[in-house]
């Protein structure tokens, strides 16, 4: 009989906030951690209190998340990526952003999600073929499903990464892996400006965003989080559907291949 490899994980943005407790989460349970961040100094100092791997990523580079898939690859049999690298530029005139923070912002919080994917999905479908499906979850924020006046850009790039999730999971389904999203609120990390962090604002933990994290999600699932409520599974309300010449819903045709 075939012994079974030890889980291996990935989590980008992983040396602080949320994707700091979701690596100590994963850690705490036995998986072998991959933390993947441009920090370095904070990242190798995670890993090596975790038992894993520091490697250093820029999200926004294609060729850095494939070592970051293949070093968690190495590591045992790669069950769980967490995409959760992010950044925030809120601030109270929303046109006063430059070109390089527009770039930066939808590079970072858009692009990251989708080198992740493509990068991750391949491992995970090799790794968990006979295991059960692997997973991909995506932090995104309540601002890719409701608005955040102060950082429109912020608000913009999460509707995209979880117009992103939406979209992908059914294929990415089809090949043996689940992706889903959580949206959480604001968090009590150093992504929030400090007004937010006086006491006066409800805030979340990051160990709790992380327990969402890894819950258990479905295809396609976008999950809220807010102080003080429990996790819901958020249907977003459906769009009129286009009506044939007698009057039934037409689906529109499926590309061959696909």
């Amino acid at each position: 009989m075939r012994a079974q490899r030890p889980e291996s994980a990935l989590v980008t943005g992983g040396a602080s906030g949320v994707g700091r407790a979701i690596v100590e989460l994963l850690a705490d349970r036995g998986v072998r951690v991959v933390v993947a961040d441009v920090d370095e100094d904070a990242g190798d100092r995670l890993a090596t209190a975790v038992g894993g791997r520091f490697v250093a990523t820029d999200v926004r580079a294609p060729d850095d998340m494939e070592r970051a898939v293949e070093a968690a690859s190495g590591l045992g049999r790669l069950a769980y990526v967490n995409l959760g690298a992010g950044v925030a530029r809120p601030g109270p005139d929303a046109l006063a952003v430059d070109d390089a923070t527009f770039d930066l912002l939808w590079q970072t919080n858009v692009r990251g999600v989708w080198n992740g994917v493509r990068a991750a999905a391949p491992a995970l479908r090799a790794a968990c073929d006979a295991d059960g499906p692997g997973r991909i979850v995506v932090t995104a924020s309540l601002a890719g499903v409701a608005t955040w006046p102060d950082d429109p850009l912020y608000t913009a790039t999460k509707h995209a990464a979880v117009g992103l999730v939406r979209a992908l999971a059914p294929a990415l389904e089809r090949r043996g892996v689940t992706l889903s999203a959580i949206c959480p609120g604001f968090v009590n990390t150093g992504l929030i400006p400090a007004q937010y962090r006086t006491g006066q604002f409800p805030l979340l933990s990051a160990a709790t965003v992380a327990r969402l994290a890894l819950a258990a999600h479905e295809p396609g699932g976008l999950y809220v989080l807010q102080p003080g409520v429990e996790p819901i599974a958020y249907r977003p309300r459906g769009v009129p559907g286009a009506r044939d010449a007698e009057g039934r819903v037409a689906r529109p045709p499926r590309i061959e291949g696909t």
